[in-house]
């Protein structure tokens, strides 16, 4: 039996794969949003209409309990790649990745 960690573990890898090379999500049946790094679950998650990055941490679990420095959204616009600083009022958009960062 596949445990829950096992799952998320897995979801995180393709997204991080995703991210690395440079590929863009491929079309699920609900738009949906990638969320990683300092938050407690990790994933792939469905999006609602009109989500923000709050409520796409908060979809998540929340905050781990290390210290966050930022939060950056990559998504791809017109082909290309494109990481942008956000604040947790910022919209999350189909295909995102919202990256959690801590300090180093």
């Amino acid at each position: 039996m596949t445990s829950r960690r096992h799952v998320v573990r897995f979801v995180f890898g393709l997204a991080l794969a995703a991210l690395i090379l440079g590929a863009t999500p491929v079309a699920q049946e609900k738009p949906s949003f990638y969320i990683f790094g300092l938050i407690k679950n990790p994933g792939v998650y469905h999006l609602k209409s009109n989500t923000t990055v709050g409520d796409a941490i908060d979809t998540a679990g929340g905050f781990t309990n290390r210290s966050v420095s930022g939060i950056d959204i990559v998504r791809i616009v017109n082909g290309e790649k494109e990481t942008v600083t956000v604040s947790l009022n910022d919209a999350v958009r189909a295909g995102d990745t919202v990256v959690v960062k801590g300090e180093r």
